[in-house]
Parts: structure tokens; sequence; C-alpha cells
């Protein structure tokens, strides 16, 4: 019977091997780096003070501000203004052909541009895209990580059970045949009682890490209105910078989708996730599930902004014809 009272003992080394294994710092020894097309994007371009733009009577009276900021963006606004000047002297009937050849040259120039920073835009966004779905896939990982720890623990936690009931009876069956086992079956029903629900606590408690670094940090570009960080492009950073982007406000798309960031229970309006933060502001460490979670609807948010951006580039060809 001897052996009887030492299977405890081999219970807890077993119960304290599960549980160790499971408390893995992190799922990947490299960082997950998610990588994705560079962008397309048009040459550093002339952007001119938007107040003297503004006071343009000619630019003023046939477009919108938003149209005008968009056209600054990519180094349009002479071309324009030449462009408008042009199409008020072909109304006049000795408008010369080589003036008309000139106009039709600059309106294919704008035209070429703007497909240009369409395409820019795009890919911004579509890089945005990327990360978000690398970002879900890296989130994916972690999450089945997790389940195998719990499922892990909870069988466990049935097996310390199960095997404290079998001990129990083994040694009622001893005690029938002249066995003494004194307050054996007392202490091996405690304890193994609180191995079980140790063991169900840990599978509740299990939150697993994954190293991640990302390779532009556009959270950190946001929050600190730092366009290095998430490598934009200059036309798209001035244009998340400017206002009257948003239905002729003065508030930028950059500082609406920080509003947004802020004032969402799903984002930053959380005591939980601000304290995950500075984890994202730095880009590269150990996330947990929920920080990962975090980033992704941070980046969604910025999706929302570059497809404003679109709208605008839209706006000024409609304005145009």
């Amino acid at each position: 019977m001897n052996i009887l009272l030492k299977i405890p003992w081999l219970l807890f080394v077993a119960i304290f091997a599960v549980s160790c294994s499971a408390h893995i710092r992190t799922i990947n020894d490299q960082p997950f780096e998610y990588r994705c097309l560079d962008i397309v994007q048009v040459q550093e371009p002339e952007i001119l003070p938007i107040e003297k733009v503004f006071a343009d009577s000619v630019l003023i009276s046939r477009y919108s501000r938003a149209s005008l900021i968009a056209g600054n963006a990519f180094g349009l606004i002479n071309q324009v203004r030449e462009y408008e000047h042009l199409r008020e002297l072909a109304k006049q009937q000795d408008f010369d052909d080589s003036l008309r050849f000139k106009l039709i040259e600059i309106e294919d120039d704008i035209d070429e541009t703007l497909d240009l920073g369409m395409l820019e835009l795009i890919s911004v966004g579509n890089r945005v895209d990327c990360a978000i779905l690398q970002l879900e896939k890296l989130k994916s990982e972690l999450n089945r990580a997790n389940l195998k720890s719990q499922n892990s623990l909870t069988n466990a936690a049935v097996i310390v059970g199960g095997a404290t009931t079998v001990l129990v009876a083994g040694i009622l069956v001893a005690e029938n045949e002249g066995f003494e086992p004194g307050n054996a079956i007392d202490w091996i029903g405690v304890a193994g009682g609180v191995a079980a629900v140790y063991l169900a606590l840990r599978s509740t408690k299990v939150d697993k890490r994954a190293l991640l670094a990302p390779t532009r940090n556009v959270v950190a570009s946001f929050e600190n209105q730092d366009r290095n960080a998430g490598d934009f492009p200059a036309s798209t950073w001035y244009l998340l910078n400017s206002a009257y982007l948003i239905d002729s406000t003065e508030v930028s798309i950059r500082e609406k989708v920080l509003e947004n960031w802020y004032s969402s229970k799903t984002m930053l309006n959380s005591e939980e996730h601000m304290n995950y933060y500075p984890v994202l502001l730095e880009g590269e460490g150990v996330y947990t599930e929920g920080m990962i979670e975090l980033r992704i609807n941070l980046l969604e948010a910025v999706g929302v902004g570059i497809d404003l951006i679109l709208r605008s580039m839209y706006q000024i060809n409609l304005e145009r014809r």
C-alpha cells in the first residue's frame, strides 16, 4: 500500500510540469515582422503655402478648398492656375492652335499626376490593409497557442480529479482488507481537490505572448505626428494633416483618426488598452493577443482616413470638368 501513498507526490510533480510548460513567454524566438509591398509614390512635390492658394480669387471661385488642398499635395497648383487661364483664353474666337495644344498638354499632365496620386494613396491604403492581414495571422497563431495550453491544463485538472478518486477508492478497498489508512483519505481528497482547482484556475489565466517588430510604426506616426515613423510619402502625409478635407471642417484627417482612437472603447477609451499603448508606440515588443487586436483596430481607423482622402481626389476631377 506504500505505493498508493507515494502517488500523490507523483501527481504534484506532473501538475508542476504541466503548469510550467503552459507558461511559455513567447511563441516565437525571432520577432514577427510584417512586410508589405513598397508604395508607388509621386516625386517630392512643390507644395505651396495653402493661405496663398486660398487667396487666389480665380482658383477659389472654381474649386473647393478640399480640391485645392488635394491639388497642392501633388504640386499641381501652378499647372491648374495656367490651365484655368488658358481655358478663359479658349473662349475667345482668335484662340491660337498652339495655345489649344498647350491647354490639352497641361490637362493631360494634370490627369497623369492625379492618376499617380491616386495610385500612391491606394498603395498606402493597401499597405495598411496588408499589415492588418498579417497581424490577424499572428493573432490567430497566438489564439491557437492559448487554446492549446488551456486545454492541456483543463485535461490535467480532470486527470488529477480522476486519479484522486481512484486513490481514495483503492485505500477504501485496502481498509476492508485490514490496512490502516489513518487520515490518508482526507489528505489525498483535499490535496487532489486543491490541485484540480489550481489547474482549472490556471487554464483561465493563460495569456501567451509573441515578439512583434513592425517594419513601419503607423501608430507612432499618427500619435507623434512623425511622418518618418510610418514611412509616409510627402503628399499623403500633407493630406493627412490638412484641414478642410472632411466636410470642409478645420479638423485634419489625422486629428479625426486620433479622436476616434481615444473615444472608442475598443481602442484607447479603456484603461487596459491605455496600459498597452506605450508598447504599441514603441513598435517592437512583446504582445498579448489583446495588444495585437488593439493594433489592428487602430490601423483599421487609419485605413478609413485614407479612404476619405481618396474621396477628395475624385472631387477635384469632377470640379475641373
